[in-house]
């Protein structure tokens, strides 16, 4: 393989090995931290890591497997995490699970072995975490956990895994080597909590993928399309039918909503989302994305006002959402629909690159719509200040070196 344009180099390190351990949240898993685990790997050296992750006909997001990276990969189970049920079934799933866990560790436990590794890099990622951990006291290898949020047991998730989570959470940040967290906030979140010191690695984005856009996507000027791409799942939901609620209540907007999402539009359909003469739903690949985005004119970042789950302050005020690099590197004008105390709404205004409405009112999101619409100069501004950004902050080929000197430090 030959090194790619931009390649990080890493002095002295080149022999060193990484062995990465995850459950879904790695290539050819499409979610986002998949693919930003994808774009920082991409960009390592040859033979340097190897891949411990869960076989693929168990997992249930989209795949991609031309998004496979130039490495081993090993598959293996990894916990459910179900806790529903009778109490026969519930048994069952923790002893599944308990067994899961197992296998993880002893396919570890032999890559370790037979490749020489000297590092462990796990992501927090169906408490396959813990695994990772029993191999680092087996072997005495170096460890490093990578966060992409706040170390929480999700919504859907109940009983006993949400009592387990509140134990491990400190246990397990305090015994790592290094804990990688994606934003300043998050940082501070656990330096409050736990007096922990922990390491940003912000989100990445290929950069090479949108430069090659260099001529504008010919696109139909009959409406202002507002693009949406990624999962709608709560935090995103009452923020969208709020945008769609004002483009279908003020005509005079002349806008639609486009939706490129992983769900299908049967799905969205059950969420009340639905195709309409304004609302647009498909379903799109990930080479099909940067093209959407820059044949828009806006691109929507929401996040839901309403509160869901005890965590939701906690994970509105440090979330960092894995799409962003995306919409920073095409280029367009961003409107942030966003609760004041969030890290989309106070990034945004940091930087410069976006519109920011704090407040949960829809009359000022379609003033804001108005407002973009009416201003070429405030739209190109902000255009410029997202470019920048993204070079500065979120170069994925600055990442990569960022954290290979992180897993190769002594």
């Amino acid at each position: 393989m030959q090194r790619r344009e931009g390649y990080p180099k890493v002095s002295g390190n080149e022999k060193q090995k990484t062995l990465v351990v995850a459950a879904i949240c790695f290539p050819p898993v499409l979610i986002g931290p998949a693919i930003l685990m994808g774009n920082l790997f991409r960009y390592f050296p040859e033979g340097s890591y190897h891949i411990l992750m869960g076989r693929l006909d168990h997992v249930w997001p989209p795949m991609d497997k031309d998004s496979m990276l130039p490495a081993p990969y090993t598959f293996t189970r990894y916990p459910f995490l179900q806790s529903g049920g009778s109490w026969r079934h519930r048994v069952r799933s923790v002893l599944r699970d308990i067994f899961a866990l197992l296998e993880v560790t002893w396919k570890g436990l032999r890559i370790i072995h037979r490749e020489k590794i000297n590092t462990i890099f796990v992501v927090a990622d169906h408490y396959v975490e813990l695994a990772a951990l029993l191999m680092h006291w087996l072997t005495c290898k170096k460890i490093v956990l990578w966060l992409p949020d706040v170390y929480y047991v999700p919504e859907n998730l109940k009983g006993w895994t949400r009592s387990i989570d509140r134990i491990i959470e400190p246990f397990l940040l305090r015994t790592m080597d290094t804990v990688l967290v994606t934003g300043e906030p998050t940082r501070n979140y656990y330096k409050e909590k736990y007096g922990l010191n922990t390491v940003v690695l912000a989100h990445s984005v290929e950069l090479n993928k949108y430069n090659r856009l260099q001529q504008p996507v010919p696109h139909s000027k009959e409406f202002t399309d507002i693009l949406y791409t990624g999962g709608v799942t709560l935090a995103q939901h009452g923020a969208i039918m709020d945008m769609i609620k004002i483009i279908n209540d003020f005509p005079e907007l002349n806008a639609r909503l486009i939706i490129a999402s992983i769900e299908t539009p049967e799905q969205l359909r059950r969420m009340g989302i639905a195709d309409g003469p304004r609302v647009v739903c498909i379903q799109s690949t990930r080479e099909e994305i940067p093209v959407l985005q820059q044949s828009s004119d806006i691109i929507f970042l929401p996040l839901a006002f309403e509160s869901h789950g005890m965590n939701h302050r906690t994970i509105v005020r440090t979330a960092s959402p894995s799409k962003l690099p995306e919409y920073l590197a095409v280029g367009k004008p961003i409107l942030v629909y966003a609760p004041s105390h969030s890290y989309y709404a106070r990034y945004a205004r940091q930087k410069g690159f976006g519109l920011v409405v704090d407040q949960h009112n829809p009359d000022l999101l379609c003033k804001a719509v108005f407002k973009l619409k009416g201003s070429q100069s405030l739209c190109q501004q902000l255009s410029a200040n997202a470019n920048r950004v993204a070079k500065e902050h979120h170069d994925a080929v600055k990442i990569s070196a960022i954290l290979q000197h992180v897993l190769h430090a002594s």
